[in-house]
């Protein structure tokens, strides 16, 4: 998700074009991987100027200890956070920003 949504601009480039660039870059997702994905893409996409408001937010709060390399990484958990961690659950969320540290 987080080479997908870089540098992607929907001005420029279709999101189901840039999403399946995504998804053949990565042949060795299985269904429930390509799922994730195609949906964690579609919800940035889709809420695109709700999140960059939120990690603008997060910058003028944390923005000295964070580095702004890593605002898709926090776009993307600010969208799980938002839209999705009832259906993710709270534990595999925690798992998942857990892991995306060494990322």
């Amino acid at each position: 998700c987080i080479k997908g949504l870089s540098g992607f601009d929907a001005e420029t480039q279709a999101a189901d074009a840039r999403l399946q660039e995504v998804l053949d870059s990565n042949p060795h997702l299985d269904e429930v991987g390509e799922t994730f994905v195609i949906e964690v893409f579609s919800g940035c996409v889709r809420f695109h100027s709700l999140l960059a408001v939120t990690i603008e937010n997060f910058y003028l709060d944390e923005g000295q200890r964070m580095l702004r390399k890593d605002s898709i990484l926090y776009r993307i958990f600010a969208y799980l956070a938002l839209f999705r961690l009832n259906d993710l659950g709270f534990r595999n969320f925690e798992s998942f920003v857990l892991k995306a540290r060494y990322f």
